[in-house]
């Protein structure tokens, strides 16, 4: 049975309708403002899945260099990469029992992975370097205003107004 393409044609406009009018909402404009790292942390997980899942097939140095990029890049955006990565890494860990003795020795599979997790970390400070090694840097972590230490009373109060800890 053969489809017609009349109705592709108008799920494609129905699609373009439905994203202009998700993208014009304010609501949906601050969420996107609001969480813009995690979109790229979504991405570089995926991007990491991916290539975890080509280096237990395939034996490649350079992707192991990208699992490291990947990695570092998500660091960057947002530290809760540390969670997928975390994943990523004890997936491959694991793997350990059904790799290819042909692809790899499993003293080569440990070492590609220590070497691939400290390149991921030396990455992230590198990364984090201009940010870490500024003159501004130990005043903003020491002496910020922006975080200041309230009493329960407060707390209490912004969840429930008649609230009143004793």
């Amino acid at each position: 049975m053969r489809l017609s393409a009349w109705p592709v044609a108008v799920q494609q406009i129905v699609g373009y309708l439905a994203a202009g009018i998700l993208a014009s909402l304010p609501d949906f404009i601050l969420r996107s403002v609001s969480a813009r790292g995690y979109t790229i942390v979504v991405l570089m997980t995926l991007a990491s899945f991916i290539m975890a899942g080509y280096l237990i097939r395939k034996k490649n140095l350079f992707g192991w260099c990208l699992l490291s990029f990947f990695g570092a890049i998500g660091f960057y955006s947002v530290p809760i990469m540390l969670y997928p990565l975390g994943v990523v890494y004890l997936w491959l860990f694991l793997s350990i029992f059904v790799l290819d003795p042909q692809q790899y020795s499993r003293r080569n599979w440990i070492k590609y992975l220590v070497v691939s997790t400290m390149l991921t970390a030396g990455l992230t400070i590198f990364f984090y370097s201009p940010i870490l090694f500024s003159p501004n840097a130990v005043i903003f972590i020491t002496k910020t205003t922006h975080f200041t230490h309230l009493a329960w009373q407060y707390l209490c109060k912004s969840f429930r107004p008649g609230c009143n800890p004793s």
